[in-house]
Order: C-alpha cells, then structure tokens, then sequence
C-alpha cells in the first residue's frame, strides 16, 4: 500500500459515528480499500475482487463498503467500485501542474492585451480606492470568491455543495504522500 493522507475540509461533521469521515477513514481496512480504488482506474474492482485481493471476509469487506457509502466517498456501478471523491497521485499532480502553468500563460497574455481596458473599468467601478487595492477586491471578492465559481458550477467543473447525511457539511480529499 503507498503512501497517502486524506485532508478533510470541514464545516460541521456531526456526531463521531458512521456518518462521519474521520470515523469511517480510521476503520481497519478502509486505506486499504482506498489505496487500492485511488491507484487503479475508475471501476476495475468489484467487490469479489476486493476480497481476494484484500484477502478478507465478505460480510467484513461488505461493512467497510457501507461505511464508505455513508460518507458518499465510494460508488458502484455494474457491481464495480469507484472513489467519489477527489484522489490524486504524485502522476496525477505532476499533469495539473503543467496544465495549470499553460492555462496561467494564457491569463498573463490576456491581462496583458486587456490591462488599459482593465485598468479603466476598475476606475469606474471603484473611483474613490486606490487602484491595486480596487483590483484585491474586484479578484478577492468577485471573481475568487463569486463568479468565477458560479462559471465553473454552470460549467460542471465545480460543485459548491454536496449534500451530506445528517445535514453534514465537509469535503474529503485524497492525496499521495
């Protein structure tokens, strides 16, 4: 089993109980089961699999695969096991990177032909604020904060909630060590 952590992002787990992540994530054969969804391809496992691989009981493995299902961090479909949650390998970050750094070229070149155009709608919207400040503010609390995550939720990119059991609010996210 490699290395990994699980970050959790948490706003209200609810009670320490089966319905809640951190409760589940220390349950004996859980990061086994992750380790072994998180490094392989989308539903190459079903439950048999598991099993053999593992080496453990069904009704055990059966168990452990509800509790994941309470804290919606796995799926099933044509009996094959997905994780639901974001899972990123060492390969996985090394790809975003120079995703992100080609798509941050592309936003300085963009600034850079718009920036006098810019410049003057940020007078406009905020005559009375020095400039750099009006610009915190326009990025901070529009664009970070505001429309660029309603463009990415329109686009299906992003999602701002996700309902939880028990009115829970937190994120599990999963991360190569």
């Amino acid at each position: 089993m490699r290395n990994f952590e699980i970050f959790y992002f948490d706003n209200d787990m609810g009670k320490y109980d089966e319905f809640n992540p951190r409760f589940v994530m220390e349950q004996s054969c859980i990061k086994e089961i992750i380790s072994i969804l998180g490094y392989n391809k989308p539903f190459t496992f079903s439950l048999k699999d598991l099993e053999i691989k593992l080496k453990i009981n069904n009704d055990y493995l059966k168990k452990s695969i509800n509790l994941l299902k309470n804290i919606s961090a796995i799926g099933i479909k044509n009996e094959k096991l997905v994780l639901t949650f974001p899972f990123f390998t060492s390969n996985d970050c090394k790809i975003i990177k120079k995703i992100v750094l080609k798509k941050l070229e592309k936003i300085e070149k963009l600034f850079e032909n718009k920036i006098a155009t810019f410049r003057k709608k940020i007078e406009e919207l905020y005559p009375d604020i020095n400039q750099s400040l009006s610009l915190y503010h326009l990025l901070c609390g529009k664009v970070f904060d505001g429309s660029m995550f309603d463009f990415l939720e329109k686009q299906n990119l992003l999602g701002k909630s996700f309902p939880q059991k028990n009115n829970r609010d937190y994120i599990i996210i999963g991360y190569e060590t």
